[in-house]
């Protein structure tokens, strides 16, 4: 369950009446971005995602994790670093065998590839992972759940 949606007006409220000269705290979040080189619905939305996070918020910095054992870092993905808040961290790990130690054996989570953050949004990471960062979990669909009877198994 994701706790700090509540303290959003909070937070809005305070950056609207903090004065220009004080700094703002600055957050840490990671975001795995693996998934953009298939082109699909979660790609394309990881990929609007981030894009638009860069496009609002230049306070924050962005740790963006790729990982891939045969594709390279997509251009999408390169052109992020145009943005100062972006830093981008490669691995050449099969997605196959990080889901295998991450959700499977909780080995090595996240934070071993790209450090410490404080919000982590992972396409292929089970929410109840060891990971010391607070987790958004998205759902992308639900269809399964709420009409299990409609679903043809393979």
């Amino acid at each position: 369950m994701v706790k700090f949606s509540s303290k959003l007006p909070q937070i809005a409220q305070k950056a609207s009446t903090t004065p220009k000269s004080a700094k703002i705290n600055q957050m840490i979040i990671g975001i795995d971005v693996s998934s953009v080189s298939y082109q699909t619905g979660v790609s394309n939305y990881t990929l609007n995602l981030v894009r638009n996070l860069l496009k609002i918020d230049k306070t924050n910095q962005y740790k963006l994790f790729y990982s891939s054992l045969r594709l390279p870092l997509p251009k999408e993905i390169q052109s992020l670093t145009v943005h100062p808040n972006v830093s981008i961290y490669s691995s050449k790990i099969p997605p196959t065998l990080l889901q295998i130690l991450w959700n499977q054996l909780r080995l090595f989570p996240i934070e071993f590839f790209i450090g410490k953050c404080e919000h982590l949004s992972h396409f292929r990471l089970d929410p109840t992972t060891h990971s010391k960062s607070q987790t958004i979990a998205t759902i992308h669909d639900l269809t399964p759940f709420l009409h299990p009877n409609g679903i043809i198994q393979k």
